[in-house]
């Protein structure tokens, strides 16, 4: 399956502004992320999937952290491809107030160890 491809959520296309698309392993690292960064139920045509840590109130405390690397390694295995999510740490950034730095690794069903970071600002809720 394809999908379009995003660079920080944005559609980026080629040299010659035509849309670039994501295949196999890339399309699943690029779901993993976007299931990261999406609130829990905010697709309107996936309720199942995002991240709920987005709908808490979190500070900054090495509990929290380690319940959004909880709520991001639920995130990302909602992926039917994804077999397991082998590895998730937070990082607090240096340069954004709230903001994380989430390094994962998964396997997929095929049984392919893929890595990636995301980063999201977890200081807020509803």
């Amino acid at each position: 399956m394809a999908d379009i491809r995003l660079n920080n959520g944005d559609i980026n296309g080629t040299l010659f502004n035509d849309i670039s698309l994501v295949y196999d392993d890339d399309e699943i690292i690029q779901s993993a992320i976007n299931n990261i960064m999406t609130i829990y139920g905010e697709n309107q045509f996936h309720k199942e999937l995002g991240n709920i840590t987005f709908i808490k109130r979190n500070k900054m405390s090495s509990n929290n952290l380690i319940q959004v690397a909880n709520d991001c390694k639920n995130a990302i295995i909602n992926d039917k491809r994804v077999k397991s999510v082998t590895n998730v740490t937070i990082n607090q950034s240096s340069t954004i107030y709230g903001g994380c730095d989430v390094m994962f690794t998964i396997v997929t069903t095929s049984g392919n160890s893929l890595s990636s970071i995301a980063s999201i600002n977890i200081i807020g809720g509803e």
